[in-house]
């Protein structure tokens, strides 16, 4: 299974099994390779902040369910299963127009 959000040309795979077993190991967005200049967000149930990146690009800067660190989560610590909620942003191609999509992403172990 693989649930997923389309948004523009943009494909959001909302499912995270950080298993290493080569599927959904990431938070996965098809085609944010056409947006270098982007960020992501991603918050606990409680809007901690447990995840940021700019230029996200699903392999070095990928979201792999394991915090960065924060006041009550510790660093490089196993997320709990559950769901999350993530900010993206991009800017469109030949503007300077920002786009921000929300959604909710769930890690399941």
């Amino acid at each position: 299974i693989t649930p997923s959000t389309t948004v523009s040309d943009l494909i959001i795979y909302n499912y995270v099994t950080p298993n290493d077993d080569g599927h959904n190991d990431v938070f996965f967005i098809d085609g944010i390779s056409k947006y270098l200049n982007n960020s992501v967000e991603i918050y606990n149930r409680w809007g901690v902040l447990i995840y940021e990146v700019n230029g996200y690009d699903n392999e070095t800067k990928a979201f792999r369910g394991i915090s960065e660190g924060r006041i009550t989560v510790n660093k490089n610590e196993k997320l709990p299963e559950g769901t999350y909620y993530y900010i993206l942003k991009y800017i469109k191609q030949s503007s300077t127009e920002i786009i921000e999509r929300l959604g909710y992403l769930y890690i399941n172990r």
